[in-house]
């Protein structure tokens, strides 16, 4: 699989038709995410296990990105993928959506989508000398 197919199929899955003039973006990106994880972690190489946290932090910054320039409206990604309850045996936590607009609830996606994969990154952190 190319290096940038999970990116775009996880942005199709929202409804983000991935266009040729978005993949210099994407990829700028995507380097950025990686040697963020790479200084964070102090590693040279992103693990294989590490790629699902490169590709979602990468969907989070290209669509955060894309939304503060105005590129696109909110009302083009599909949020009903969005997790609104949980159930856990007997209990249940519904995330009180109503006050949010659709362009508050993608900030906050993105923001999630950002922060991403923190705990895996840790697991693979070595210690500098």
């Amino acid at each position: 699989m190319r290096r940038m197919d999970a990116i775009e199929k996880l942005l199709q899955s929202f409804g983000y038709a991935v266009g040729e003039a978005d993949r210099p973006l994407l990829s700028f990106i995507r380097n950025t995410v990686e040697n963020s994880i790479k200084i964070r972690a102090n590693i040279m190489e992103i693990p294989q296990e590490l790629l699902p946290v490169v590709e979602k932090r990468t969907v989070g910054e290209f669509l955060a990105t894309k939304l503060s320039t105005g590129d696109f409206k909110s009302d083009s990604i599909d949020l009903e993928p969005l997790v609104k309850t949980i159930q856990e045996g007997k209990v249940t936590i519904t995330y009180d959506t109503s006050g949010q607009t659709r362009e508050m609830m993608l900030k906050t996606y993105c923001g999630m989508l950002i922060a991403y994969g923190e705990l895996e990154i840790v697991a693979y952190r070595k210690l500098r000398w």
